[in-house]
């Protein structure tokens, strides 16, 4: 699938994304093609990664697609959805932070608890992101 980008914002409709709900609806997962199911060669070998296209035309129709009866996935397209969780998910850190350094969490248990949740869902977006190439 190509990627088209454009510069020029009149010839393309924009709409906010509410990548929350979206982001937490995906499941990534890994897979080895069956190499016995191989209709075309262009299958990759190898471990890859990435989502079951039934269910992402589930929650993101507009990024499924079809090719000789095969469903197919758009991961282009991820890249602005992960980029928008990213940034809800930095405002959200950086909103606890700011009540942390107040009296909302007075605990100093309660803050190291805080931040290990925080870096763990760093992480694990940070892996999903390389899972699609994306440095951040």
């Amino acid at each position: 699938i190509n990627t088209i980008i454009s510069d020029n914002l009149s010839i393309a409709k924009s709409h906010r994304l509410t990548t929350r709900s979206i982001v937490k609806q995906l499941q990534g997962l890994s897979y080895i093609w069956n190499d016995t199911s191989r209709e075309f060669k262009e299958f990759p070998e190898g471990t890859q990664y990435g989502f079951v296209a039934q269910d992402v035309q589930k929650i993101l129709p507009s990024v499924v697609g079809e090719h000789s009866g095969y469903l197919n996935v758009n991961y282009d397209a991820f890249i602005a959805l992960l980029t928008e969780a990213l940034k809800e998910q930095q405002t959200q850190i950086e909103s606890q932070e700011a009540r942390s350094d107040g009296t909302a969490y007075v605990s100093e248990r309660g803050n190291s608890r805080i931040q290990v949740f925080i870096d763990d869902q760093l992480l694990c977006l940070n892996i999903k992101l390389n899972c699609y190439g994306i440095a951040y």
